[in-house]
């Protein structure tokens, strides 16, 4: 009587063992997914910080070259149609995508500045979109231009 009464256990565990096994590997199966659909949903973040920085660049090229935010001659270097009117002298600071830029312009020995200073050495522009940054470092050091 004893024998068949340890078989009987001896399957209740292998039939525990293997439940606990699958059941182990769909919560990971499950969290691998969770992870995926986190990565797509980023992307569009992502993206949009991208070009939030990407903008930011653009803007502190335009400004060292054309001198926005100094109070030099606005109708001089760059000069176009209701100019003070289409050109901030800060960059924008949130899109309509509600991705945000923010440019920050240092000399050569690290020190802040405006862009449009002839002795601004590089530029950092940070994009934010919800919970991806993304940043661009900018080196005027070397930069063209070929306006007169």
């Amino acid at each position: 009587m004893p024998m068949k009464v340890r078989k009987g256990q001896a399957m209740l565990l292998i039939v525990l063992a293997l439940s606990g096994a699958i059941l182990g590997a769909t919560t990971v199966a499950g969290m691998l997914m969770v992870y995926q659909l986190n990565a797509t949903t980023d992307s569009k973040n992502s993206a949009s910080a991208i070009f939030a920085a990407d903008s930011g660049v653009e803007w502190a090229y335009f400004d060292h070259f054309c001198g926005v935010t100094s109070t030099a001659d606005l109708t001089g270097r760059c000069a176009g149609p209701s100019r003070e009117q289409a050109l901030p002298g800060t960059p924008p600071g949130t899109f309509s995508n509600g991705a945000e830029v923010d440019v920050t312009c240092y000399d050569a020995n690290a020190a802040t500045t405006t862009c449009s200073d002839p002795a601004a050495s590089y530029a950092v522009s940070k994009g934010n979109s919800q919970n991806s940054a993304r940043a661009f470092l900018l080196n005027f050091e070397g930069s063209t231009s070929t306006l007169p």
